[in-house]
């Protein structure tokens, strides 16, 4: 599932850290408390920002059948122009990719990410496709997860003994780890060096 994940403003990050030591008893210091406010894209719309500085987020699948995010701004106004990753969007849209910073005037600092957790789920398809760990053929109705680097496709069946993606720690084919119970991998501040 895709996310957004919002610069979370002094204030909003104390309040977190206040909530925390309450909730919790945890006792963070400023520099270790969240930076980002993160939100799952879980409907077919998402509206960001408001006023002219404004865009909605919609879902689509390409021609391949996998999810994207589309920016569409309506608005060209001068000084409340949406940006992408510093590009103008003008009066049109963009297709979003993982990584995208997304600018409004007024706005938090927002990025975009389509990272997903692995998850076990029926295989859909296409036929004749190959475990890359057992070499041996998922069928369709399988128990299996998709890789969320790679995005290629194992067996994950404990009914047929065949835990193909828990194998191991990493992938069979890339660095993405295979634990089940994970977090999110990527945050924009290890990526992009600013916080």
């Amino acid at each position: 599932m895709s996310q957004l994940f919002s610069q979370l403003d002094e204030s909003a990050r104390a309040a977190a850290l206040d909530h925390a030591r309450a909730l919790h008893g945890v006792d963070l210091s400023a520099d270790e408390g969240p930076r980002w406010l993160v939100t799952p894209l879980s409907g077919a719309r998402h509206l960001l920002g408001d006023g002219p500085a404004s865009a909605v987020l919609e879902r689509a699948t390409d021609e391949s059948g996998e999810e994207e995010w589309v920016l569409i701004s309506h608005d060209n106004t001068a000084g409340a122009e949406v940006r992408v990753s510093g590009v103008p969007v003008g009066t049109g849209l963009r297709v979003l990719r993982h990584g995208d910073e997304l600018q409004l005037v007024g706005a938090p600092r927002t990025f975009f990410s389509d990272e997903s957790l692995s998850t076990i789920e029926p295989y859909v398809g296409p036929a004749g496709a190959r475990c890359p760990r057992c070499q041996l053929e998922i069928e369709i109705g399988d128990d299996a997860v998709r890789c969320p680097g790679c995005r290629v496709w194992h067996h994950q069946s404990a009914a047929n003994e065949l835990l193909c993606w828990t194998y191991t720690p990493i992938c069979a084919l890339c660095d993405r780890e295979t634990d089940l119970q994970g977090e999110l991998e990527w945050v924009p501040d290890e990526v992009h060096g600013r916080g």
